[in-house]
């Protein structure tokens, strides 16, 4: 029971410490992901090293190979993540030996983290309370009207991307 409430603590400090980078970041790029899935890897490491079966877990594997589609991003990719289209893509997995899916999936994932940001910067400047765990965020995202605007968009944009 102990380990579990460390583990949520350890959650809620690095949720904390995300938005605080979210509210802080004028625009959130693939940079700035590649920099908070590498702290998060960073933060996880005596886990790796010394559980048995961590470094072998899906979750594990997941992390190493997202950061390794961002360390194959270009310097231009990793400011403006509009430009990846067709090409570069076909590059990444070539140079990653990540599917295309895949890759697209990391986009995904960081495509939700600039809606995230959006919302937690307007959370902020209506003057209501920031969320204390992705959970919390999640949920009253999806009850945020204007959330399900930016997710509309957001949806609209990838579309486009492909």
């Amino acid at each position: 029971r102990g380990a579990a409430m460390a583990t949520a603590a350890a959650a809620k400090k690095a949720f904390a410490d995300l938005t605080k980078k979210m509210l802080t970041t004028p625009r959130w790029t693939l940079a700035d992901y590649k920099t908070q899935l590498s702290e998060t890897m960073k933060s996880q490491d005596w886990k790796i090293k010394y559980i048995p079966g961590v470094s072998s877990s899906p979750d594990t594997k997941r992390f190493k190979d997202e950061v390794k589609v961002l360390d194959a991003l270009q310097e231009d990719e990793l400011e403006d993540r509009s430009i990846i289209k067709t090409l570069r893509l076909m590059r990444i997995s070539k140079q990653t030996d990540k599917s295309g899916r895949f890759i697209r999936d990391v986009l995904e994932r960081f495509d939700q983290l600039c809606l995230m940001q959006r919302w937690l910067k307007s959370e902020e400047s209506e003057g209501r309370p920031i969320p204390e765990s992705y959970e919390e965020a999640q949920d009253r995202m999806s009850h945020d009207p204007d959330a399900q605007h930016y997710a509309q968009g957001s949806r609209a944009m990838e579309t486009y991307r492909r």
